[in-house]
């Protein structure tokens, strides 16, 4: 295993590093398929992989404590996890779950504390701003339980640069790939420059590449090299990038990532201008990610749609691919059509001269198919129940509720509703209908519901395991 100096930190991290993202799910919603990905994990800390990633939602909450089971065997290695704005947006907040997240590891400290999934200027202000996540990351670090603050962002270059030049952070973890290379690597160069380490993400561009491995046999180094195989070394082999993180499931995948990595990995920039010659000409119809397509007059935010696009050519026109990019990378909503009224302002701008009007009216078929089919889905949940239930008072109850009386024009759902949540900070309130109160879980029996909806996409099968024994007295459990 190669390893490399991560920045200023004095670290030596891995080239190759352990994305706990992908364990199967099959495994790890059981108590013996948790210990097994537990001893994957081990595994590959034997084969010299010492930087393990992770966050506290990942695979259903159960990612950081496959990992505690693994670190009970292993010494001498680096972990990484993660706090997001959304869901800790406070200093205080960081603290509750930097504690949950040492508690669930076994550890006494977390080596690499990300401030996590950045999508833009704003979102950082607010996270660096006094009270703010960033705070309760540098109390935890003059305690001891953080040793280096790390930031994860899904933004531009230029606005990855801008981040790193304000000097907050010690290292930072963007996505990056053949694909999406170029649109990176302003950050990447602004990183070298000021010492900070590199770690990226998405080698396999969400599975594109494995998708569509003949069209990417041009990065391959060498007869009967694998693509994957290409992929994953173009990003060792990125000058200013230390560390490529990797979804694992199994041992197969681990040992294959791992002899990607072997030596020689040279940082050749005539390599990587070469594979960028073989892209344009390619895929000269790909966006750039240049930006010089800014201020629509709707505020639509144009690049990040054509780089939504990129993936959408690449993947053979599937909606998922297109919906994928929109909702997991850039966080849209897929409830909403794009307002482009074409006047074509962006067009006029773009250096390539791409059909960015026709592009996004495609987008809009897109969204409007998937529209349909969750239309379709509440359609088929609510059907004629007479007592439905909510459980889980989250933002996405309340969504499904609205968008509900909104498709059907119901004004109000005509079965009578019953809300359910276990924290009881949240009980006996009035979260989105007047005079319908939050209750205890304990309470759902003596309704006699016909359907029950579990609003926790996160938590679904950890609740519906739960709760299934209401199927035996006839409700419906549903999720959305």
């Amino acid at each position: 295993m190669i390893y490399r100096e991560f920045g200023k930190t004095g670290e030596k991290l891995s080239v190759l590093g352990f994305g706990g993202i992908r364990f199967p799910k099959e495994l790890y919603m059981t108590e013996t398929g948790r210990e097994e990905l537990s001893e994957l994990v081990v595994e590959a800390w034997h084969k010299g992989i010492n930087y393990f990633d992770t966050a506290p939602s990942y695979c259903n909450q159960k990612g950081e404590s496959i990992y505690g089971l693994a670190f009970r065997h292993m010494k001498d290695f680096y972990v990484s996890t993660k706090s997001q704005i959304s869901e800790d947006p406070t200093e205080d907040a960081v603290r509750r779950r930097l504690e949950v997240s040492l508690n669930r590891m076994g550890v006494d400290k977390i080596h690499f504390y990300h401030m996590w999934c950045i999508l833009d200027i704003d979102q950082y202000r607010r996270i660096i701003a006094p009270g703010g996540p960033y705070w309760g990351a540098v109390k935890a670090r003059e305690e001891g339980l953080i040793d280096h603050i790390c930031f994860s962002a899904h933004c531009r270059g230029e606005e990855i640069a801008q981040i790193i030049r304000e000097g907050y952070f010690e290292g930072v973890t963007l996505g990056y790939n053949v694909i999406n290379g170029r649109f990176r690597q302003e950050g990447i160069n602004a990183a070298r420059k000021a010492g900070i380490g590199v770690i990226t993400m998405n080698p396999l561009a969400g599975g594109v590449i494995p998708r569509n491995q003949d069209k990417f046999r041009f990065i391959c180094e060498e007869e009967g090299q694998s693509t994957c195989e290409a992929a994953l070394r173009y990003n060792a082999m990125t000058p200013g990038i230390n560390v490529v993180l990797s979804g694992m499931s199994n041992y197969e995948e681990l040992c294959a990532n791992v002899r990607a990595m072997e030596a020689p990995l040279t940082c050749d920039e005539g390599y990587h201008q070469k594979i960028a010659l073989k892209m344009d000409k390619m895929y000269d119809r790909l966006c750039t990610g240049c930006d010089y397509c800014q201020g629509c007059p709707q505020k639509i935010e144009i690049s990040k749609l054509m780089l939504s696009y990129n993936q959408y050519i690449l993947d053979g026109h599937k909606d998922n691919s297109m919906l994928y990019e929109l909702q997991d990378v850039w966080k849209a909503d897929l409830e909403e059509n794009i307002p482009c009224i074409a006047c074509k302002k962006c067009e006029k701008k773009c250096t390539q001269h791409l059909n960015i009007i026709e592009r996004i009216k495609e987008i809009n078929n897109v969204l409007n198919r998937h529209i349909r089919k969750y239309k379709d889905q509440l359609g088929f949940i609510f059907g004629t129940v007479h007592k439905v239930g909510f459980y889980g008072m989250g933002g996405r109850a309340e969504k499904v509720y609205r968008d509900y009386r909104q498709y059907f024009g119901e004004g109000e759902i005509s079965a009578e509703l019953f809300l359910f949540d276990k924290s009881p900070q949240k009980q006996g309130q009035e979260p989105f209908v007047k005079g319908v109160k939050i209750q205890a879980p304990m309470e759902l029996e003596k309704y006699g519901l016909d359907l029950l909806i579990i609003s926790s996409t996160v938590y679904f099968d950890e609740i519906y395991n739960e709760l299934k024994y209401l199927e035996e007295y006839g409700v419906r459990i549903e999720g959305v």
